[in-house]
């Protein structure tokens, strides 16, 4: 399997300018789901996270997406929505929780900021 490092350094996303605020005009939750469900087939849900548009896409996949849609994925959030994916959070991970009636503790998630 391709490690993540490896498939996100391949598509070389842009590198955020610091100090500046991401402009997030336009862009929207549902947007983001639309595309992503049509990219990689999997329900998901995006948010926003903090004021500088920051969001998650998290899928409902119940396992690892697999790779050409993982990094599908990536380049459509990268090349269209010309976000900076950050390395730290984002993996395409699943880990179910041992207690069945609890949600899983981690799902496959993207997590970018717009330029």
């Amino acid at each position: 399997m391709i490690k993540l490092k490896n498939i996100l350094n391949e598509f070389r996303p842009p590198e955020k300018i610091s100090g500046e605020p991401a402009d997030v005009e336009g862009l929207t939750p549902e947007q983001i789901e639309a595309d992503m469900k049509a990219i990689t087939g999997y329900n998901n849900s995006a948010s926003k996270r903090g004021n500088l548009g920051e969001w998650r896409v998290k899928f409902y996949a119940k396992r690892e997406l697999p790779n050409g849609d993982w990094n599908k994925a990536i380049k459509h959030i990268t090349d269209v929505y010309g976000a900076y994916i950050d390395k730290d959070w984002t993996r395409n991970d699943y880990e179910a929780n041992y207690e069945p009636e609890e949600p899983p503790e981690w799902v496959p998630s993207i997590y970018f900021e717009e330029l």
